[in-house]
C-alpha cells in the first residue's frame, strides 16, 4: 500500500500537470484531472486527498464552481486547496471571491508569473 501523501492536480493543460509533479517529486503520490467535473468525480471517489493544486480557468468546469462544489459538500473543511492563475487573473479571482468569504481562508493562491 503506498503511504506517500495524495495530492490532486487538476489543471486542463497536460504539460502544467507534469510540470507540477516534477516540480514536487516523488514523495507524493499524484491524481490528475483535466477539469472540474473530472476533479469532483475524483474526490468523491478518493476521500483522503491531501491537497488539491487546482486550476482556475479550465473548460467544463472552473476552478471557482470547483470550490463552490467542495463548499456545498464541506469537503472544503477536510482538503487543503492551492489554486493555480495567471498574475493578470488575480484581481478576477478577489473579485469573484469575495462573496465567499469563509472560503478564502482555505484556500491558498499563487501566481504564476
Amino acid at each position: 500500500m503506498d503511504k506517500r501523501q495524495k495530492i490532486l492536480i487538476v489543471d486542463d493543460a497536460e504539460f502544467n500537470r507534469e510540470i507540477l509533479k516534477e516540480f514536487l517529486g516523488e514523495a507524493y503520490s499524484y491524481l490528475e484531472a483535466e477539469n472540474g467535473i473530472q476533479a469532483i468525480r475524483i474526490l468523491e471517489e478518493n476521500p483522503e486527498i491531501d491537497l488539491m493544486l487546482l486550476d482556475v480557468n479550465m473548460p467544463q468546469m472552473n476552478g471557482f464552481e470547483v470550490l463552490e462544489w467542495m463548499n456545498q459538500l464541506h469537503w472544503i473543511d477536510e482538503t487543503p486547496v492551492i489554486m493555480i492563475l495567471p498574475k493578470d487573473l488575480l484581481m478576477l479571482c478577489v473579485k469573484h471571491m469575495k462573496w465567499e468569504l469563509q472560503i478564502i481562508s482555505h484556500v491558498l493562491l499563487i501566481l504564476l508569473l
